[in-house]
C-alpha cells in the first residue's frame, strides 16, 4: 500500500459545491457517491451544496419546471427560449433523492440544511433555490 492510498481512504471531510448535479445519470451519481463514502473516514463529512430540483425556478436556464420535464422536451424547450443549446447534461437533484441514496450507501447521519439560514429546520429548506446536505458516515 502506497502513503497516498492511506490518504485517499482518511479524508475527513469532502465538500461537492455545485458540481454533482452535471452527472446525467441515476447510476453516475449513485457511484459518485460510493467513491466518496469509501474515501471519508469512520465518522469523517460529506458536504454537498447543489442546486434544488423542486424550486419552481431551474438554476441554470431560470426557467420555470423544465426541470420537471422529459429530456427530450427539456432539450427543446431551452433550446427554442435561447438558454441552452442541450439539458442532457443537468440532472437536478431533490434533496429526498440525495438523502434516499446516501442513505443506500451506508451514511449514518443526514440533513439538509437551507443554504441561506444555514438551519436545518424548517419544511421551507425543502423548496429553496440551494440546500445543503451533509452526511456523516
Amino acid at each position: 500500500m502506497r502513503d497516498t492510498d492511506k490518504f485517499i481512504k482518511n479524508i475527513d471531510i469532502a465538500i461537492v459545491n455545485n458540481s454533482i448535479n452535471f452527472l446525467s445519470t441515476r447510476k453516475d451519481y449513485k457511484k459518485a457517491l460510493k467513491s466518496f463514502y469509501e474515501v471519508l473516514r469512520p465518522g469523517g463529512a460529506l458536504i454537498i451544496l447543489t442546486p434544488n430540483k423542486l424550486y419552481y425556478k431551474e438554476a441554470f436556464t431560470q426557467l420555470i419546471g423544465v426541470q420537471f420535464m422529459p429530456k427530450f422536451l427539456a432539450n427543446w424547450y431551452v433550446k427554442f427560449r435561447k438558454r441552452r443549446e442541450t439539458y442532457e447534461d443537468i440532472r437536478l437533484p431533490s434533496p429526498f433523492e440525495l438523502k434516499r441514496w446516501l442513505k443506500k450507501t451506508g451514511f449514518k447521519e443526514i440533513k439538509v440544511i437551507d443554504a441561506y439560514t444555514l438551519l436545518d429546520k424548517n419544511w421551507k429548506r425543502y423548496f429553496k433555490p440551494r440546500f445543503y446536505l451533509v452526511a456523516i458516515k
